[in-house]
């Protein structure tokens, strides 16, 4: 830092300090103690107060009296002391004052999105029933998704169990992707068939919107089974003929009653049919009966099916018993609609997995149905029909079939049924008992005696077969079904343009046969019932107007065109021509 003398002081150093160094009497604070002015060591120095002092320097009182950059030392202005020409201590930090340029040539950027997308949340929900027909199915994904380039029917779509109306398996469908909500709603084209369960599918060719994207987490999957209710109508008729039942009990022992006692394939709280003959062979098991029935409706006839399930078929051989799992009879009932009366009753028995089935007909002697060709039926008295409407079916013990009660020729232990062991034990332990309808299912142990026949009883609860088995019909993970179907394809009937169900453009996949750990399985479903040719697998069961229709005559006011069949989707009860009688 530099100071600028005022005029007087550089004056006055000239001529006094002519013979001395200018930086000595002007440059210098020091100042020599002194005694007298003989005790200073330069030449015009003067002894003043103790110190010498150059005698041409002003005095002064204070600091105010000398020129800028003096101060008043002992009455003498003097330079202020200054060791450096800053003040303060010099400033290490050589950086400007600016913001220091960035030398990162490295462009800016951040982390990159690995967070996969998943789906957080379907309507319906995962497993649920009686789904409107027109419901639309709403996907909540985790995080934004790239909707216009990778929501598609090929990534999001309702896989149809049937194949009916569809493209690859899939139905026909409109997406609307909400981005707000991060919702994918999936709207059908046309309603969703009935008592059918749908799978939602999302593949991993969903991606979300990051850069790089990233897919779905994993597929997801999730079912839901529409409205499988039966209607009110068809209910009633179904608890109109609801048969009477003489069941034997001679092939069981002891706890093992649960073998002779129709149920539901769920008797153990499970779908899971491969655990039935080990749950129901436990003493501690008491299987509620139970009879499944499903009703279709020509313009003509009502063909009601009463379905019995066993947990076990158990036959004697050579002294030992032999157990299968599963076991199944029928009976479908033709009643004339104008009339009301019961003109047909078909009963069958049902052999292996892989075997075909056994039939037997019967019909009241009032009843105007004949056979055609070389197709045969027993008959029994019209009055043999309690209440006129239910048919006495008679069940042999261990190999189930569906046979008649009435028809007896030397008394009540010979009952007139074709198969094994087709009698009925009225006395002892292990005599026969009667089932007939009620609100609820009863266990063996539940069982009165009737006084008048002697013989204990106990009541079936009606099972609606659409609701309970058909709707699961594509179940093929051996849960309830095992992974072996085949296609429901009927060949076109000799004189008879077909109006409604399936056709070769048309199948449906049906599962062959029950899930079971038993070699020896009886499981075989009632929708592959009686083969007749290779197309026509089912039939009895699914179309029963056809495959009775081509084996008795009917009359001429038989209808082969369908008012209700569940199996087919048809339901014309509000046409003319299927009004109620």
């Amino acid at each position: 830092m530099e100071f600028l003398m005022s005029a007087s002081i550089r004056h006055f150093c000239l001529l006094a300090l002519a013979a001395l160094a200018f930086s000595a009497g002007c440059a210098s604070n020091e100042r020599p103690a002194c005694g007298t002015t003989a005790d200073c060591p330069e030449e015009g120095q003067v002894c003043r107060e103790g110190a010498c002092t150059v005698v041409s320097q002003p005095t002064c009182s204070g600091d105010g009296d000398c020129d800028p950059g003096f101060v008043c030392v002992a009455s003498i202005c003097e330079r202020a002391s200054i060791d450096n020409d800053d003040a303060g201590e010099p400033d290490a930090d050589t950086t400007p004052d600016a913001n220091t340029p960035d030398t990162n040539t490295e462009p800016d950027t951040e982390e990159p999105d690995t967070n996969q997308p998943r789906v957080t949340h379907v309507i319906p929900v995962d497993g649920a029933r009686q789904v409107p027909l027109d419901t639309e199915i709403r996907v909540t994904f985790s995080k934004a998704i790239d909707a216009f380039r990778t929501l598609n029917i090929q990534s999001f779509f309702i896989s149809d169990p049937d194949g009916i109306g569809s493209t690859h398996g899939a139905i026909p469908v409109d997406i609307v992707y909400q981005e707000d909500e991060r919702v994918a709603v999936l709207t059908p084209r046309q309603p969703l068939r009935p008592a059918t369960q749908y799978t939602v599918i999302v593949t991993t060719g969903v991606q979300d919107s990051a850069q790089p994207a990233n897919p779905l987490f994993q597929r997801f999957e999730s079912t839901f089974v529409t409205d499988s209710s039966e209607p009110a109508d068809l209910q009633e008729i179904a608890a109109t003929y609801a048969p009477i039942i003489y069941q034997d009990t001679r092939l069981v022992e002891g706890s093992e009653i649960n073998i002779d006692i129709p149920t539901t394939l769920n008797f153990d709280g499970d779908f899971d049919a491969s655990n039935n003959l080990a749950n129901a062979r436990r003493s501690s098991t008491r299987t509620s009966a139970a009879v499944y029935y499903s009703v279709t409706e020509t313009e003509s006839h009502h063909f009601i099916h009463y379905t019995l399930y066993y947990p076990s078929r158990r036959t004697l051989n050579a002294g030992d018993f032999l157990y299968a799992e599963h076991d199944f009879t029928d009976i479908v009932v033709a009643v004339n609609r104008t009339s009301g009366e019961v003109e047909l009753v078909e009963g069958t028995r049902v052999e292996g997995s892989q075997s075909s089935e056994s039939y037997l007909t019967y019909k009241p002697d009032s009843s105007p149905v004949s056979g055609r060709g070389s197709n045969d039926y027993e008959g029994f008295p019209a009055s043999a029909l309690e209440d006129g409407a239910r048919y006495p079916l008679f069940v042999p013990s261990g190999v189930h079939a569906g046979c008649n009660w009435v028809k007896r020729p030397d008394g009540i232990t010979n009952t007139e049924c074709p198969y094994n062991d087709a009698s009925f034990n009225s006395s002892g332990d292990d005599a026969g008992f009667i089932l007939r309808p009620g609100d609820q299912g009863q266990t063996y142990d539940d069982a009165t005696e009737n006084p008048e026949t002697g013989l204990k009883e106990i009541t079936y609860a009606l099972v609606p077969f659409v609701d309970a088995i058909w709707s699961r019909r594509a179940d093929f993970s051996c849960g309830l079904f095992d992974g072996v179907g085949f296609s429901y394809n009927p060949e076109d009937v000799p004189d008879y343009d077909r109006l409604v169900g399936s056709t070769p453009n048309n199948p449906l996949y049906l599962p062959t046969s029950l899930c079971s750990e038993n070699a020896s399985s009886n499981g075989k479903t009632p929708f592959a019932w009686f083969k007749f040719s290779t197309n026509t697998g089912g039939a009895w069961f699914l179309d029963p107007a056809i495959a009775l229709s081509t084996r008795f005559d009917f009359g001429e006011s038989f209808s082969r065109e369908y008012c209700y069949n569940r199996f087919f989707d048809v339901d014309r009860r509000d046409d003319p021509a299927c009004a109620a009688e």
